[in-house]
């Protein structure tokens, strides 16, 4: 059996057993719910996990994505056993563990370039939130001349076509069939240091958090918010277009939780 399969099992065996103080089989009662409360998501707080099992601490750290991918599938593999009909009834990739209280929380100034691809934990203010948009995620495209359906994932948040017909090889612009395609709910925030972390005579930072499935439009511009993701990169370019050596930062969320609400609304965007 591979650390994969033997992490994943582990992970099933915490969601089935772990109990808290009270002796409250704290997540199985959550997961049992999901399809009563219409929900894809199970919130996890690390320091829960770990204690059942210090193995998480170490994949966590060092390979995130596939932590990630560990515990996703770990959950989607209780449900189909738990509650199938629940599972056949939804897009399983909108299944998600939500992983909140993280181990390793850095400020926001002290992120570097050492911290892309890890998974971190990051806290401050939301300054700002785009509008909530249907990303594409999984296309079918129809060819024009003889009508062959075509799917086509989508990588990374970029649209992209097949460039010829693989039935009639005919290379011509292909009909996104959109009722048949797959999209998610997306948003992008903004995220700024809080004045307990900003040192004295300094300006603030900030940094962009990608939102997609169920953590959308869970929190508004002025809350205190904790983030869990992965810091990721995406190319800088110079004001004639051309692609940098220097890239931006960004983190890709996975679990979010709300500190403090804050009713001033400061600041809702409507850029991408």
């Amino acid at each position: 059996m591979s650390s994969y399969d033997e992490s994943q099992e582990r992970f099933e065996e915490f969601l089935r057993t772990y109990k808290d103080d009270q002796g409250t089989l704290t997540y199985w009662t959550r997961v049992q719910q999901m399809s009563i409360n219409d929900e894809t998501s199970v919130s996890i707080d690390f320091q829960d996990l770990i204690s059942f099992d210090n193995v998480f601490m170490t994949l966590a750290a060092e390979d995130p994505l596939k932590f990630i991918e560990t515990v996703n599938d770990a959950l989607v593999a209780v449900l189909r056993v738990e509650d199938p009909d629940y599972v056949n009834s939804i897009d399983i990739t909108l299944i998600k563990a939500r992983i909140t209280n993280y181990s390793e929380h850095v400020a926001l100034r002290a992120i570097r370039s050492k911290h892309i691809g890890k998974l971190l934990h990051i806290s401050g203010i939301m300054m700002r939130a785009s509008e909530v948009k249907p990303l594409l995620v999984q296309a079918v495209f129809q060819c024009r001349i003889c009508d062959e359906k075509i799917p086509q994932t989508q990588e990374e948040g970029r649209y992209t076509e097949p460039v010829r017909c693989p039935l009639c090889d005919k290379k011509t612009p292909m009909r996104l069939l959109s009722q048949e395609s797959q999209f998610r709910d997306w948003q992008k925030v903004r995220i700024q240091e809080s004045p307990e972390e900003l040192p004295p005579g300094q300006m603030p930072r900030s940094i962009d958090v990608i939102l997609e499935g169920d953590v959308v439009d869970v929190s508004r511009p002025g809350d205190l918010v904790k983030v869990t993701g992965i810091l990721q990169t995406t190319p800088d370019f110079s004001r004639r277009g051309g692609r940098l050596a220097t890239f931006n930062i960004f983190i890709e969320a996975n679990g979010v939780e709300i500190s403090e609400k804050e009713h001033e609304q400061i600041e809702i965007s409507e850029e991408d």
